[in-house]
Order: structure tokens, then sequence, then C-alpha cells
């Protein structure tokens, strides 16, 4: 199975260390297979002020699980002081495993806002370097 395969991977310390999986909630339910990156969007809680809850998404597609566990990054937040159009500094993108651990601290820790990780994304739409 694809999807244990996969969250195994997450906890696997020689591939990448415990904070990943305290900094990354992971949703273990088949009513969200199939699911594209808009609908999953529409489906997370907003607060008060229209804040989303979960500002960035993780997803584990097909893509993910079939070939070599690349997640696809999701925007989630209110484009505000980013200088590039919305739409492309919005654009969701892939990360190579490795940089996983590194992407979700960054995203934790306010460190880097989606925008600016999305600037070092490559021209194929995979985030190889931070």
């Amino acid at each position: 199975m694809q999807w244990a395969r996969f969250t195994e991977y997450l906890r696997d310390r020689e591939v990448t260390d415990e904070v990943v999986i305290d900094q990354v909630e992971i949703l273990d339910d088949e009513a969200y297979a199939g699911l594209d990156a808009a609908a999953l969007l529409r489906l997370v809680e907003r607060g008060e002020d229209s804040w989303p809850q979960h500002t960035v998404l993780l997803v584990a597609d097909e893509e993910t699980l079939s070939g070599g566990m690349q997640v696809l990054a999701v925007c989630n937040q209110p484009h505000e002081d980013d200088p590039l159009p919305a739409s492309e500094s919005e654009e969701p993108f892939r990360i190579v495993p490795e940089l996983l651990s590194a992407f979700a601290a960054q995203m934790n820790l306010a460190n880097s806002d989606f925008f600016e990780i999305r600037r070092e994304v490559g021209e194929d739409g995979v985030l190889r370097k931070l």
C-alpha cells in the first residue's frame, strides 16, 4: 500500500528527523483520497477573522505516492505583502523528500513564508534547495 509506505517514510528517522511529524498533522482518512488541491483548500476551517487554520497544505497525491515521494505544497494564506503576482507566488510546488523537514520547520517558525520559499523553486516546479 503506497500510503502506508509514505507515512512510514515520514516517520523514518534515517530519512527525516522527528521534527517533521511534530509540525505536520497527518490526515489519514480515505474520504480525502482523490481530492485535488482546490477541494482540499475548501475544507480547511477558518477562524473568526477568516484566517485559515492551516496556511500550508502538504498533499500526498497520486504523483507523490507513485513517484519519488515529492509532496505537493499548497499555499492557503492570503496574499498580502509579496511583490510577485498572486498567481505566481501562490502556485503549488513539489518538495524533494530531503527538504520536507526543513520546509516544515521554516513554515512553523515563520523564518520564511511560502512566497519567499516559492522563489527557490526550479523551472520544473520542484523545490530542491532552501
